[in-house]
């Protein structure tokens, strides 16, 4: 074997400098490729952050006025995690498998984001987190902005609305104030008394107002202001619900434009016209064509976001809008005193899209046939008009409705 050859330590010191300076610019190298990934993600970001802003208003107004995009996603990914458990045979917990009404809205919630915001589905499959959080703050906020908006125009537009119900109403209201409002002003309090309260008492009316436990005014009672005035009958707490002329004006301001608002039919002909009724009296021989109610836009809130028709998310919206603009609230909250808005709101949507039997849908069928009639000047459905009215028992309002929708399936 012959002998190795001489090393020269000379050499040697070389070939190892030389190959730490590879292995230094090596990782240099790497470096600053993996810096330039970060840089182009955030740039990514950072674009899709602004293309998403403008999309995000549409969130409050027909997905969830009060859960985050985040909160709707979380309820998805967890269906879709129990599927994958379920495929792949493992144990799934029984309370995981019947979802409560709440994660229902919540899914529903996520369906609506993901059909008014098209491109957010392709996001979520593909980006990464670090693209994929600004997106998702991005449209919160924009979301935030829009509620903000609408509470803030509001607070002024509903006063010549308030003047036409009540012409004597006392105190005037400052356009640019809430003060005097809420259930201490005598007529608005009247509109966010309970329809279980007589507000003619004045006994109740100081029990509402001292906060007595026996007369709190909670999202478990629908409002007089959500009935056309005199109309809410306590054997049949769904007849007329939803249909105030108020509320209509808010939704219509919303999402049809002012304009829109002052060129609807008077409020009595709207409050007459027939949400819930018997097939004898308003059942035409022929259909007729309707009449307009409003000034279409092009560039109005429904047709930029693609609302082509009444949803009960957006009436749930409406209806949110509409009670902060009548109380005294001096900035938005969750909360006004024991009144429970994000319940108020799941309340709405509930009713609309989770009713309890073939009847309670042709009801709220019926209702958003009347809406659609209002706001987009569509052909009413005389079909759904066939239902006779059944028997209730009253309890609190919300849980007598939701009583009496069941009970009607027994009755078919």
């Amino acid at each position: 074997m012959p002998p190795f050859a001489p090393t020269n330590d000379a050499d040697s010191s070389d070939e190892d400098r030389d190959r730490a300076m590879v292995n230094r610019l090596k990782r240099r190298i790497s470096e600053l490729e993996a810096q330039e990934k970060r840089v182009q993600a955030k740039n990514n970001a950072v674009s899709q952050s602004k293309s998403f802003a403008n999309l995000g208003r549409v969130i409050c107004k027909v997905v969830s006025t009060f859960d985050s995009p985040e909160t709707l996603i979380a309820e998805d990914d967890r269906r879709r995690d129990l599927e994958d458990a379920r495929t792949s045979g493992n144990e799934v917990h029984e309370e995981d498998q019947s979802p409560t009404i709440e994660q229902n809205i919540l899914h529903n919630g996520y369906k609506e984001l993901c059909r008014f915001i098209v491109p957010i589905r392709k996001l979520l499959a593909e980006a990464e987190y670090d693209e994929l959080s600004p997106v998702l703050g991005a449209l919160r906020g924009s979301s935030r902005n829009a509620r903000s908006d609408d509470t803030k125009n509001l607070r002024e537009a509903i006063i010549p609305w308030l003047n036409i119900v009540f012409p004597n109403i006392t105190p005037a209201l400052d356009p640019h104030s809430r003060d005097n409002r809420g259930i201490f002003h005598d007529d608005l309090g009247r509109l966010l008394c309970p329809v279980e309260f007589d507000w003619d008492d004045e006994d109740v009316r100081t029990a509402i107002r001292e906060g007595d436990p026996h007369y709190q005014v909670t999202a478990d009672s629908w409002w007089t202001g959500l009935y056309p005035f005199g109309k809410f009958d306590p054997q049949n707490p769904e007849a007329h619900l939803f249909t105030n002329v108020l509320l209509l004006k808010v939704y219509k301001y919303i999402f049809t434009s002012p304009l829109s608002v002052k060129s609807m039919a008077k409020d009595k002909d709207i409050e007459n016209s027939p949400p819930i009724s018997s097939p004898t009296r308003h059942t035409p021989t022929s259909r007729a064509k309707p009449k307009k109610v409003g000034t279409k836009s092009k560039r109005n809130v429904a047709a930029i976001i693609g609302l082509k028709a009444v949803t009960g998310r957006s009436i749930a919206y409406a209806a949110v809008q509409y009670r902060v603009a009548l109380s005294d609230a001096g900035h938005w909250d969750d909360e006004d005193g024991a009144f429970n808005y994000p319940a108020f709101y799941n309340n709405i949507v509930e009713y609309f899209e989770f009713p309890p039997s073939p009847v309670a849908r042709q009801k709220v069928a019926l209702l958003l046939d009347w809406w659609n009639t209002n706001v987009f000047g569509a052909t009413p459905r005389w079909d759904l008009y066939a239902n006779a009215e059944s028997p209730f028992v009253p309890t609190s309002s919300v849980a007598a409705m939701r009583a009496a929708r069941a009970a009607r399936e027994t009755e078919v």
